[in-house]
């Protein structure tokens, strides 16, 4: 063996990684690191109404670099939205973990959702694997208007991180989602008639118009002293008639 190397021992990266990193507790991602991977959040649409679902995606690109596990956490405004539970058996609220390799040990765990507006997803793999697909996927409705934002977090508690061997962190790049939720369009519903009662008018009596009655018979008590009185005139002068000529005939 060379002089120089029992002096100075040759380490090669991978043995620095195991020896520097632990496999628990926050991952070193490193400064000095030329590969850079992306957690990346997006929603089908940024401008909502009240009551609006929106679908929202978590993708993971580790730029051709190895890792075995994935520890994702978004960050979204509990006042202005509520997580559609995927996964109703279980305990607490859960996301749909769309990769098919990765895996959730513990969904009661490791797939939460917290009152405070924090998605986290923590997934492995047994083989360090290359990614670049979408890994996440939940629904958010929009309860209250206002701007808000969905936001992936790299820094603070439990922020997001890829893991690669031996504890590794893998540097990677956020985003943050701005979104603006609008008040809901008030659409008056069609409203039913109360049924009125029909008023019932009491039927009237009318009074029936008199119409005088020209019958003869009406006319009869007024006639008859006139008729009578004619029948005697015309009797008096038969019988004045029948004594002149009574007369007549006793002078001849």
């Amino acid at each position: 063996m060379d002089l120089k190397e029992l002096i100075i021992p040759s380490v090669n990266a991978q043995a620095v990684d195991a020896l520097s990193q632990p496999t628990f507790g926050p991952i070193d991602v490193g400064s000095n690191s030329s590969q850079t991977g992306s957690v990346l959040v997006s929603a089908d649409k940024t401008q909502v109404e009240v009551g609006d679902l929106i679908t929202v995606t978590v993708s993971v690109n580790t730029n051709g670099t190895p890792i075995s596990e994935y520890r994702i956490t978004v960050d979204f405004d509990a006042t202005k939205f509520t997580v559609i539970d995927t996964d109703t058996e279980t305990e607490g609220t859960q996301v749909t973990l769309v990769d098919p390799v990765f895996t959730i040990e513990n969904p009661v765990e490791d797939n939460t959702v917290s009152s405070l507006g924090r998605i986290r997803v923590i997934a492995k793999s047994e083989e360090q694997l290359s990614i670049n697909r979408n890994v996440i996927e939940f629904q958010l409705q929009a309860q209250a208007p206002g701007l808000t934002s969905l936001r992936v977090i790299t820094e603070g508690d439990e922020p997001t991180q890829l893991v690669r061997e031996a504890g590794v962190g893998l540097s990677y790049t956020g985003n943050e989602v701005s979104m603006t939720i609008q008040s809901d369009t008030v659409v008056p519903e069609p409203t039913t008639p109360e049924p009125t009662t029909p008023t019932t008018q009491e039927p009237t009596t009318q009074s029936p118009t008199y119409i005088p009655d020209t019958a003869i018979e009406d006319y009869l008590p007024q006639a008859i002293p006139v008729l009578f009185g004619v029948f005697l005139l015309v009797l008096g002068v038969s019988l004045l008639r029948k004594k002149e000529e009574d007369q007549l005939k006793n002078r001849n």
